[in-house]
């Protein structure tokens, strides 16, 4: 790949800055697929096809559930922040507002420590640790280079300069011709981040942690992490209790309008009254639905690359004001497994397992699959559209492994931009749009349509029971006029 000494072009499209920004940003990502793909229409479906109550608490289940899956966590992380701030080691002042993650802040301080202890030599450290993946390889940048773009990011830290945050960054895209996969290591220290987060991490460690006047270096990241385990331990949890009472609370408000506790997804649901106590002791339901939670946090637990219990403090860590990829997945997985467990009968934990099952695994699986699999035939060779950590074969090499590039890192790489720039964005949206078609129409239509042919056949078995019986008593009372006034 020819990597350009100058940007092709500056500044990006309306709709190549939308993508851009939703593909850096998991938060954005996941609450504009959410709205757009799942909410709005599943709300419209329910709607048309289920009526007023079944709209309504489709509704109130999908957008509450988009707050608290994408945006509950980040808000707990703040307060978390803030507390630790004050109060844990009150003599050392920190920026509360530093997401620099645990493995950052230990690179960080290797990168100082052999550094000459200089904002200049702290930067030029950080420059020549960095790694980008670009295509198949990871490339670093060249001695001419780092000295090009050390002053600059001198200059950031220490405010001085016109320069910004993003023209650094620029700077860097365009000499490494790597955006999405950055690698920063000093000794055995490595941790791995998005370019934009990067750049800011590195601002943020040499203006607050290691040149700020009065400061202990060693302090400032002894309370930077302790608020950094905090965000996690307390925003996690509290988010989590959001999301395993949402349903309950849902089907709370459902019976408050209608006086009804049935599940209002069946047809005719008002008059399909089940007492308490039916529901209570539908044969076997708590088995179906301890089976069903069991299934799904296996299925969470492989899609997030948890091997042993201790991995997963290390993936739920806050790396920005926006919550991540994998938080929002487990968020999300409190959400599902909540459904589950307030699912009043067999019919509607089916409904809640068809949906949510297969609405997890589009959504934040087999959504970015599509993506990369449209890039993968527009670019058979990998050669412009995609990003390879490591070779290999199989599912989990294409969903681990294998990544879209960047809109940036298109315009580093030369060649036909604006055919491949709009490649990329033809991916990018037609994996969006198949979340929008699977998530928001076929898959509560085929929930729908399944639990009709259900009702049907249950009706058509009734019936088949009763029929005897009711046709004997209608003609005994044919010939018993007084027991016809009697009725």
């Amino acid at each position: 790949m020819k990597i350009q000494n100058e940007p092709y072009f500056t500044g990006l499209s309306p709709l190549s800055q939308g993508l851009y920004t939703l593909n850096n940003n998991d938060m954005l990502n996941a609450a504009c697929v959410d709205i757009f793909a799942m909410d709005t229409p599943r709300t419209i479906v329910e709607f048309k096809n289920r009526g007023r109550e079944a709209g309504t608490e489709m509704g109130f289940r999908e957008f509450t559930g988009t707050f608290i899956a994408e945006f509950s966590a980040v808000l707990f992380a703040k307060l978390a922040s803030f507390v630790g701030a004050k109060k844990y080691m009150p003599e050392t002042k920190v920026n509360s507002s530093s997401w620099i993650t645990n493995k950052g802040l230990d690179v960080f301080n290797e990168i100082y420590k052999k550094s000459d202890k200089t904002p200049s030599g702290f930067a030029e450290g950080v420059l020549n640790s960095m790694q980008g993946l670009a295509g198949s390889e990871k490339r670093a940048l060249d001695k001419d280079k780092v000295q090009e773009i050390k002053e600059g990011l001198t200059n950031l830290i220490t405010e001085k300069g016109t320069k910004k945050a993003g023209d650094i960054q620029d700077e860097i895209v365009n000499a490494l011709g790597a955006d999405k996969n950055i690698y920063l290591k000093s000794g055995n220290k490595e941790f791995e981040a998005n370019l934009s987060h990067v750049v800011r991490d590195t601002v943020d460690a040499g203006k607050n942690i290691f040149f700020k006047k009065g400061a202990n270096p060693d302090d400032v990241v002894k309370k930077l992490k302790f608020i950094n385990n905090s965000r996690a331990a307390f925003a996690i949890p509290a988010a989590l209790c959001l999301a395993l009472t949402n349903q309950y609370i849902n089907r709370r408000l459902t019976k408050k309008r209608t006086g009804i506790d049935n599940f209002v997804g069946e047809n005719n649901y008002e008059n399909n009254v089940k007492t308490q106590n039916e529901q209570k002791n539908e044969k076997g339901l708590l088995a179906k639905k301890l089976l069903s939670a069991g299934a799904f946090l296996f299925m969470l637990t492989k899609t997030m690359g948890v091997k042993k219990p201790l991995d997963i403090v290390s993936k739920l860590e806050f790396n920005g004001p926006a919550t991540g990829g994998n938080a929002i997945k487990t968020v999300y997985g409190g959400l599902i497994l909540g459904r589950i467990f307030a699912s009043k009968d067999s019919t509607e934990l089916r409904e809640t397992d068809t949906r949510d099952y297969l609405g997890f695994l589009n959504w934040l699986v087999l959504g970015g699959f599509v993506s990369k699999g449209v890039a993968n035939a527009l670019d058979p060779k990998r050669e412009t559209l995609l990003n390879t950590a490591r070779e290999g074969k199989g599912v989990k090499h294409w969903l681990s492994d294998i990544s879209l590039k960047s809109q940036k890192e298109i315009i580093a790489a030369g060649g036909n931009v604006k055919k491949n720039l709009r490649n990329l964005n033809l991916a990018q949206i037609a994996g969006i749009g198949y979340s929008a078609l699977m998530l928001g129409v076929l898959l509560p239509k085929l929930n729908i349509a399944i639990t009709k042919k259900s009702i049907k056949s249950k009706e058509k078995e009734n019936n088949k029971e009763n029929t005897g019986i009711i046709s004997f008593k209608e003609f005994k009372d044919s010939l018993n006029p007084h027991a016809i006034i009697k009725q």
